[in-house]
């Protein structure tokens, strides 16, 4: 026998070895990671300062796309005052209505999930999902006067507001 098929038969029985040592087997398994523990919601007084900042980079975001978009989207006339023919173009106040409102509602929602829920996080994002699909029945409701894009650029405003509003709250909203 020469000595490289010495040397490897001696590796190999020695991996033979280790390989049915029981310390080594006890190692491998142990190596599955156990569930990490539920996330849990912030208290009251954090998460209302969180969806003050959910509220501002939302804002903020659709503000500027207001702006630099507005003739794009023709813009951005609806109907005021229940006229069809008295369309105007959004005044920014109506912005801040339209983004206060779902920012306070889902602060609420994940502040009522974090104290009755098991996984809270889980359902506000299922809750939040089906609230942002259902938003869009408002641009799209609107009569047929409106323009298409005007529509479109409302639309993508719920685009924009949705993931900054769910994303600030799920992440900065844990204790």
């Amino acid at each position: 026998m020469t000595d490289t098929e010495n040397t490897e038969n001696t590796e190999s029985t020695q991996n033979a070895e280790s390989s049915q040592n029981p310390e080594n087997i006890e190692s491998t398994q142990n190596t599955e990671r156990s569930p990490a523990p539920p996330k849990r919601v912030a208290g009251f007084g954090k998460l209302w300062w969180v969806g003050l900042v959910a509220f501002a980079a939302a804002f903020v975001a659709n503000l500027i796309f207001y702006y630099t978009t507005n003739s794009l989207f023709d813009e951005f006339a609806i109907p005021f005052k229940g006229d069809v023919n008295n369309i105007q173009p959004i005044p920014v106040q109506i912005l801040v209505v339209f983004i206060l409102v779902p920012t306070l509602l889902a602060t609420i929602l994940l502040a009522i999930l974090g104290r009755f829920a098991a996984n809270p996080f889980r359902i506000f994002w299922i809750i939040a999902i089906i609230g942002f699909l259902a938003s869009f029945l408002l641009p799209f409701g609107l009569p047929h006067e409106v323009s298409s894009d005007a529509k479109i650029g409302l639309s993508i405003m719920h685009v924009i507001v949705f993931p900054i509003i769910a994303l600030v709250l799920t992440r900065l909203g844990r204790k």
